[in-house]
């Protein structure tokens, strides 16, 4: 079994601090689907810590806090939960949370750093801030640090810092060389470019989706430009390839719901009602 990634569901508690435009967990009812949260910062069973062993044990080697709210609506949790994981025999060292740096602010990152998180995983879905904070729709109250501070921080901290550039329509005016460089000022380690999912739902998400998507043309043009300017690495576990393209590690993330392919487990979800799952909607694919 290959799994490239344990991704830990943060407990959320209540609704998102942002409200996305493209946000796939507002295209359904989560709670509906997998059942209520049971677990939270004082209650992290036993149960719930040999899951995250079952997967370590599987040969996965990295964590991703996320959820369908922001991790950090919950920073307590995940610092308990990472002095649980440095306690074990063999724990994960490659951790990472991702976000949009909503409501952060510098203390935040470091403490994050001093406990153990190593890789800032930075959702932009604009340039301009203004821009970015209308789309994921940030109350202003906690629009505290935009993109180019949150990774100075982050760098500065001695975290990595890995972009994950939703494709919206808002980056169609920008050349491939322009991000790049972009990047590069700002001392960023990896860029990844994902496609948007669209559930095919009549879901509001799925409206904004189709109007303001990143044209399919545009983002295989951008593809052709890592191949010819890049230098393949390797072949990551969910099928897509990781280059060095100027130093910076770039991968197309077009499956980021990984629904294409079924040969390899992409992720396995470890979520607040002590379950885990190898897909993000399906409650059949419980694991353990």
């Amino acid at each position: 079994m290959s799994i490239q990634s344990l991704s830990i569901m943060v407990p959320c508690g209540g609704h998102c601090i942002n409200n996305c435009k493209f946000c796939v967990s507002r295209m359904r009812d989560d709670e509906a689907i997998f059942g209520k949260e049971i677990i939270n910062a004082n209650n992290i069973p036993d149960s719930y810590i040999n899951r995250i062993k079952y997967v370590r044990d599987a040969g996965c080697d990295n964590i991703i806090f996320t959820g369908t709210t922001e991790p950090q609506q919950n920073l307590p949790f995940i610092y308990a939960l990472l002095k649980k994981n440095f306690e074990l025999p063999k724990p994960f060292y490659n951790i990472a949370i991702q976000t949009t740096g909503a409501n952060l602010v510098y203390e935040d990152i470091k403490n994050l750093a001093d406990n153990g998180i190593t890789t800032l995983a930075l959702s932009v879905s604009a340039f301009l801030p203004e821009h970015n904070w209308e789309i994921i729709q940030t109350p202003k109250a906690a629009q505290k640090m935009t993109v180019d501070k949150l990774i100075a921080a982050a760098k500065r901290c001695g975290m990595n810092v890995r972009v994950c550039l939703n494709m919206t329509d808002a980056f169609s005016f920008y050349s491939f060389d322009y991000i790049i460089q972009w990047a590069k000022y700002l001392d960023v380690d990896q860029i990844t470019f994902r496609k948007i999912y669209n559930s095919n739902t009549d879901s509001e998400q799925n409206k904004w989706i189709a109007q303001h998507k990143y044209s399919t043309g545009n983002l295989l043009k951008i593809e052709s430009l890592i191949k010819e300017k890049g230098t393949p690495i390797r072949i990551l576990p969910f099928g897509a390839t990781l280059y060095d393209c100027d130093g910076l590690g770039i991968v197309i993330d077009n499956d980021c719901m990984a629904k294409h392919n079924i040969n390899e487990m992409r992720y396995a979800i470890l979520r607040p009602n002590n379950k885990l799952y190898s897909s993000w909607d399906l409650k059949g694919s419980l694991i353990y």
